[in-house]
């Protein structure tokens, strides 16, 4: 213990933990297998060589899918057989406190599909909250896999029995931007094209189950084979019970999607500045009122733009949609300017609520955003994580603290980190962090080339030290995380615990000026 000039008293071991990561991989990770190299030694004896040529992050389940496929004849094709591997990260919030130093990953399971291009795939949720995800056996499951711009296919989750439903979009031009299974009663698939959305329920797929062949592929259920024969299933179609189509001659540019909200966001118009957004919740699908974002005006302290770095269309890249605190945020990178504009979402309303001044976060001069500048946001533990993907680099913010609102409410309250940029935690055992990671939401980063995918969390520790936060303001931040040692292992936040995962992600839009809960 030492004591500085100004009386304080400081522990170089408290100095240390300050410098360390506040956010970090957690154990354990989901592995899987990354596309294979081009020097690979040719398999001489005939057996099947698989092939991985696609990775995807379903968020609504928590698993990174890979595609595989095993050709075992002369041509590539004979004997062909598709998969979808699915390896799951723990559900819940990452408990970095209790964390086994050696935790086993979560067994992945695999879902036969027909051969074919696989540009992403979402498989549908467990219906039942008491049902594990990974269960595919007591209760049917069904997998959209988007075969082109223009086509998605649906099998249930026993594709084998040769049942599918294709979505085919057949007028020239438009194209597939996003899809998703939804919670709505009534609306099972949403797909979003450039005309607009649409809503589909899934007829003659909820009656039959699958049985595991035993070597983790899921295959139709066939009956004891001494008992009675298993009763014919009926074929799958996909029914239209909603739709939406944009006028006009702009299409829809983009759109962006939150799993925990379940809050989906078309932009169209003039600029990309038009949103139009949808909430598919277990209550039901809401429609909200068309929203415009306000264009960008640079301050009069900022320096001139660099060549090519305002951009008139906003981009889908500079968008993203997250919650935080039972709260649904839009976030707009605000490039013209330097900041990450955040908006509050009401069922009737999009109030701007929040500035964030990148320049500290991102290491450059104050003022515009310099092109090239790449950056992501995510949330761990109902703080936002903004990441600068070039340095590796991530900075916390939480928006229920510290925040300077010098600014005047009509500009928002800005909002500053809680620490300096740190790079994220290494690895167990690894002396130094991936530095070339995806960053997925909500809490998720994923190194493609490894083949890894960890769960972010806290070191609420470092954090603490490191931050500058004292007494009631530093309490009041630790009584706001739920990863904390002082909360119980068996806390029903944790939907391992019992909690039903409908009420676990349960997000209600209120309308502007209605109380809310802090």
């Amino acid at each position: 213990m030492t004591r500085g000039r100004e009386g304080s008293t400081t522990s170089s071991a408290g100095e240390t933990r300050a410098s360390m990561p506040h956010v970090i991989l957690c154990d354990p990770p989901a592995r899987f297998t990354r596309a294979p190299s081009s020097e690979a030694p040719d398999d001489d004896d005939g057996a099947e060589s698989p092939s991985t040529s696609a990775v995807f992050y379903d968020d609504a389940n928590e698993w990174v899918i890979t595609h595989e496929e095993t050709a075992t004849g002369d041509d590539g094709t004979t004997g062909a057989t598709s998969r979808l591997r699915c390896h799951p990260l723990p559900r819940g919030l990452a408990r970095t406190a209790v964390s086994a130093p050696s935790a086993p990953s979560i067994p992945a399971v695999s879902v036969q599909v027909p051969p074919g291009a696989v540009l992403d795939a979402r498989v549908s949720p467990q219906w039942k909250s008491s049902r594990d995800r990974l269960d595919f056996t007591t209760s049917p499951r069904l997998v959209a896999v988007k075969r082109s711009d223009v086509i998605i296919d649906v099998y249930p989750c026993d594709a084998s029995d040769g049942r599918s439903a294709r979505y085919e979009l057949r007028r020239v031009g438009e194209r597939i931007l996003a899809f998703f299974w939804s919670r709505a009663p009534g609306v099972d698939l949403v797909v979003v094209t450039t005309r607009g959305l649409e809503q589909f329920a899934c007829l003659g797929c909820w009656e039959t189950s699958a049985h595991s062949s035993g070597d983790g592929v899921f295959v139709p259920g066939s009956g004891d084979a001494e008992g009675p024969p298993s009763v014919p299933t009926p074929p799958i179609a996909l029914a239209l019970v909603g739709e939406k189509r944009m006028k006009g001659e702009t299409p829809v540019g983009w759109c962006v999607y939150d799993s925990v909200s379940q809050l989906v966001a078309l932009a169209s118009g003039p600029g990309h500045a038009r949103l139009t957004a949808w909430q598919f919740a277990t209550s039901g699908a809401l429609k909200l009122p068309r929203f415009e974002l306000p264009p960008t005006h640079a301050s009069p302290r900022s320096p001139p733009m660099s060549p090519g770095a305002g951009a008139d269309a906003l981009r889908a890249e500079d968008v993203r949609l997250f919650s935080l605190y039972q709260r649904v945020f839009l976030a707009r990178v605000d490039r013209r300017n330097g900041e990450l504009v955040m908006y509050r979402v009401h069922r009737d309303a999009l109030v701007r609520a929040h500035v964030v001044n990148l320049s500290p976060l991102l290491m450059y001069t104050e003022g515009a955003l310099p092109e090239g500048v790449a950056l992501d946001v995510n949330v761990v533990d109902n703080v936002l994580c903004v990441h600068a993907l070039g340095s590796g680099t991530v900075s916390v913010i939480d928006v229920a603290g510290h925040c300077d609102v010098s600014a005047g409410r009509s500009r928002g309250e800005e909002v500053r980190a809680l620490t300096a940029p740190m790079r994220l935690g290494c690895v167990r055992g690894s002396s130094e962090c991936p530095s070339e990671l995806r960053v997925l939401a909500p809490d998720v980063v994923m190194d493609t080339r490894a083949g890894v995918a960890w769960k972010l969390g806290l070191d609420l520790g470092a954090i603490a030290e490191g931050s500058g936060l004292e007494g009631a303001d530093l309490v009041s931040f630790l009584q706001r995380r739920s990863q904390g040692p002082w909360v119980p292992p068996n806390d029903a936040m944790f939907e391992e615990a019992g909690m039903p995962l409908e009420a676990s992600t349960a997000m209600t839009l209120t309308r502007h000026g209605a109380t809310t809960p802090p």
